[in-house]
């Protein structure tokens, strides 16, 4: 079993409130692996609240599909969308909450190091600014990516 120190998910989701669709894209990154991804989301969400959560579930559940993962001491997942991170514990009012609390849960234990689970820590990157670090490229193409995917989505549901 490869060790690392540290795993990252980047998330960002796009939601358009007048025809409740939306869009999502994740970066995933750590010293073996990147994985990149976007779409149209299949279940509609209620807000741009549980859209963000529900692209932290796609991106988390990405990674519990793979056939192997590396133990780590840290999980980080980075996001514009404060208001979400209080809303994933297990026993939230949101139902996306406990679903991505869950996965979590499961993921931790998939990547637990020397039987620890994995830390893990929510990360706010803030949206929209033309700073040069690593964290605001990430998510610019995060951004980008999930707007793209809503508009596919608002233009299906226009024709």
């Amino acid at each position: 079993m490869k060790h690392i120190n540290c795993i990252t998910i980047n998330t960002d989701a796009s939601f358009h409130t007048e025809k409740k669709v939306g869009g999502y894209a994740f970066y995933i990154i750590c010293d073996l692996f990147k994985i990149q991804k976007g779409g149209k989301f299949k279940a509609v969400p209620k807000n741009s609240i549980e859209a963000e959560m529900m692209c932290m579930a796609n991106a988390i559940y990405t990674l519990l599909a793979q056939k192997e993962l590396p133990q780590t001491k840290l999980i980080v997942i980075n996001s514009d969308c404060l208001t979400s991170f209080p809303k994933i514990k297990r026993k939230s009012d949101s139902d996306v909450g406990r679903k991505v609390a869950i996965l979590l849960r499961d993921l931790r234990r998939r990547m637990a190091h020397n039987e620890s689970l994995p830390k893990f820590e929510f990360r706010h990157v803030k949206g929209h600014t033309s700073k040069q670090d690593a964290r605001s490229f990430v998510n610019r193409w995060c951004d980008s990516e999930a707007k793209k995917w809503m508009r596919l989505s608002a233009l299906e549901i226009s024709k």
